[in-house]
């Protein structure tokens, strides 16, 4: 029986999926005043590192080292302290490169989207600048949420990304009284979220920032720790600078699919490894155990996230059309979002089940493979993309396919690394849930036919597959029931 707080799953659940309800407001105002033209591509390009730290803070990478390592401090104090001196050494190395960053500004985005053609590199260079300070913001909150997540509380730190998107929608809409632009005022508007964010958690948390050399060796396994939770963003920025000289628009395309998928991702994803992490680290002394308890987690992360991203391939093209399809976003830059948005949600289960691998890998001090690991996961990407990139007829597709094999790449590594052994009840799980996934897309598919407005064929399709695929997974369904009125 797994024994985690039913609360932390229920509050982190909730409040990410609050947030990344917002979050497609957000992206489909930036869409309809922006644009995937040259355009779009210089604000993706802009927001790229912004966004990069963005998720690693809201998708709890940035404060999961960090998590485990207070989840094994007995006392409030400590793990205060801990976090503390964690949180000093962490801001002054973000702080640095920052500074660095706004002097380089173009040099710098240049290299991240070396295909932006001159006027586009000046604009993305500014709205670089504008947005680059919310990084340093980020990184003093991931610091509030380790220590918070270590103590149990998920409400109030999955609801703090719910408050930088309402910060930016706001920003955004400033630009029509204002008459500035459009991709400026966003621009603006993602630092004041970051400030938002830092100010609402530091009014519920107490941490004394130190930089004292004697906590130095407590914090060795956390830049392994923040490498290895930070190959998926990492692996979307490679495969996005190297789109932007593949063709006009592919890169905003890949921007705008990815947002689309922060919605499963933060929900099936990483709330739910964010709450499991402090189980996990309450077995750090009890392995066959902690890998009984992976084996759970990973039937539960392949039952919901398998059929989310056959659902998500299925309505690619309603829901681009649906959330962007207007105003500057044209035709051309709907198909190929929902091209890209097809192509890169494969990616959603093994993104999932990194995050569980990864907390495991940090409580075992499997650091070395697991860090080998996330190399081979980038230069598999990267390389794949290049491969693709010489033949016309995969040019937008060459980015999210790329990316997807990178992180199943990686997820494998992973899973061998943590030694996990064949599990045949995980195995018959599975090929339920493959019964299941073809029951949905028949489903689904059928429902589109009949319906014409992409509203209705995306409720329609979305509640009959879910239907159908739940018909496969009783055993699963009974098990959550008990496992509710138990807790």
């Amino acid at each position: 029986m797994l024994k985690p707080s039913v609360l932390a799953f229920s509050d982190s659940c909730l409040g990410t999926l609050l947030s990344r309800l917002l979050g497609f407001v957000r992206d489909a105002l930036c869409a309809w005043l922006v644009g995937g033209s040259s355009s779009g591509d210089a604000l993706s390009a802009a927001l790229r590192i912004p966004f990069l730290f963005r998720r690693l803070y809201g998708e709890g990478t940035l404060s999961l080292p960090l998590t485990v390592l207070c989840s094994k401090e007995p006392s409030a104090q400590k793990r205060s302290r801990l976090a503390g001196a964690y949180g000093g050494w962490i801001v002054l190395s973000a702080l640095l490169p920052s500074l660095f960053a706004m002097f380089f500004a173009e040099q710098l985005v240049r290299a991240i989207a070396p295909g932006l053609e001159a006027p586009f590199l000046v604009e993305a260079a500014l709205l670089f600048r504008c947005a680059l300070p919310y990084v340093f913001f980020a990184v003093l909150t991931s610091v509030y949420m380790s220590l918070m997540h270590s103590m149990g509380e998920f409400r109030l730190t999955a609801l703090t990304p719910a408050l930088f998107n309402i910060i930016v929608i706001a920003a955004a809409f400033l630009s029509f009284p204002l008459g500035a632009s459009a991709a400026l005022c966003i621009a603006i508007g993602v630092f004041l979220g970051g400030v938002g964010q830092y100010l609402l958690l530091r009014r519920k948390a107490c941490v004394l920032f130190s930089l004292s050399f004697a906590n130095l060796s407590l914090l060795r396994p956390v830049p392994y720790g923040l490498f290895c939770a930070a190959v998926p963003q990492i692996t979307f920025l490679i495969v996005s600078s190297e789109a932007t000289l593949l063709a006009d628009g592919c890169s905003a395309a890949v921007f705008y699919a990815e947002r689309i998928l922060e919605l499963p991702v933060g929900v099936l994803g990483s709330a739910v490894a964010a709450a499991a992490a402090p189980s996990l680290a309450s077995m750090e002394k009890q392995r066959e155990k902690l890998r009984e308890r992976l084996h759970i987690f990973e039937k539960w992360t392949l039952m919901l996230t398998v059929p989310a991203a056959c659902g998500i391939m299925i309505l690619s093209r309603p829901v681009a059309s649906l959330l962007f399809g207007r105003g500057a976003f044209d035709d051309l830059a709907v198909e190929q979002t929902a091209t890209a948005l097809f192509w890169i949600a494969p990616c959603l289960p093994a993104y999932a089940l990194s995050r569980h691998f990864i907390s495991a890998s940090q409580i075992l001090n499997i650091r070395g493979r697991t860090a080998m690991s996330g190399v081979c996961c980038l230069l598999a990407a990267s390389g794949c993309c290049c491969l693709f990139g010489f033949f016309e007829s995969m040019t937008m597709l060459a980015a999210p396919c790329s990316a997807s094999i990178g992180l199943w790449l990686y997820v494998l590594l992973l899973r061998r690394t943590l030694r996990l052994k064949r599990n045949l009840l995980l195995l018959h799980s599975l090929f339920r849930y493959c019964l299941g996934n073809t029951a949905m897309i028949a489903v689904a598919l059928l429902l589109l036919s009949q319906t014409a407005s992409d509203a209705v064929s995306i409720a329609a399709a979305s509640f009959g597959g879910a239907a159908a695929y739940a018909a496969f997974c009783i055993p699963e369904i009974r098990q959550v029931a008990q496992w509710y009125q138990h807790r």
